[in-house]
């Protein structure tokens, strides 16, 4: 998806999810926690296999800041992703089209798109199909669950539960 088609998604989803003028999103009384990414391969894996868990009917990975970082690191993430849209037919770079929708039974296709945007510390956001809550990934390697429920919130704590040890307050 284009930038404007992920705007439109994300307007037809719930009244209380937010789009503001600089694509941020956000809830009308929003809760939040944030975890720092792991940073070793296996822990980064289950990490995103969470993550992508948590959007098992599919959902939106719309990537906002994804073409820095490490030089010869950063490529191969892009190149991953975009690889991944031409086994599928979709030959959109992620300049042309920065987001990526996911159908149900998609999890896989997710968490490999997930490790990438965590391993390479790109910053976006993923949307749930029910957006319940929606996770803001940062270039700092950290990532926001954000939600207008605290038992929402108390379901993400328990399934990130191994990782609340590097929960960060900001």
């Amino acid at each position: 998806m284009t930038n404007e088609e992920a705007r439109e998604y994300c307007g037809e989803l719930r009244e209380q999810l937010q789009l503001a003028d600089d694509d941020s999103l956000s809830f009308d009384d929003e809760k939040s926690f944030c975890i720092q990414s792991p940073t070793s391969y296996r822990d980064l894996a289950f990490v995103s296999r969470e993550l992508a868990e948590c959007a098992i009917d599919g959902g939106l990975l719309w990537l906002q800041l994804w073409y820095v970082g490490a030089e010869g690191v950063m490529e191969v993430g892009q190149h991953i992703i975009e690889s991944m849209r031409k086994a599928t037919g979709d030959s959109h770079d992620l300049n042309a089209a920065p987001a990526q929708l996911f159908a149900q039974g998609e999890t896989l296709e997710l968490q490999c798109a997930l490790m990438q945007v965590l391993g390479n510390g790109w910053s976006g956001y993923l949307i749930p199909a029910d957006a319940k809550y929606v996770f803001g990934f940062r270039t700092s390697h950290r990532f926001f669950c954000y939600s207008d429920s605290s038992s929402e919130l108390d379901y993400l704590r328990s399934k990130f539960q191994p990782w609340l040890s590097i929960e960060v307050t900001n």
